[in-house]
């Protein structure tokens, strides 16, 4: 019963986070949902000359919390 309730709380996250993106618009921006195995991913790219990559970071990062995308981790 425990591994049931596990499965279905991952594909409700998954499919929560899916639901968030689509209905934020972001298609139409370079902001990408992959699904891997073992966790989620939402790519985009970006461009900065070394030691300047943070801002990117910090701007996206405000980007995918104001449409309400929980982030576990970034790099």
């Amino acid at each position: 019963m425990e591994n049931w309730i596990n499965n279905i709380n991952k594909k409700k996250d998954f499919l929560t986070v899916s639901l968030r993106y689509l209905e934020s618009d972001s298609i139409s921006r370079e902001i990408y949902l992959t699904e891997k195995s073992a966790e989620q991913i939402i790519w985009y790219n970006a461009e900065s000359k070394v030691g300047k990559i943070k801002e990117h970071f910090l701007r996206r990062g405000n980007e995918i919390k104001n449409i309400k995308i929980p982030i576990k981790n970034c790099y």
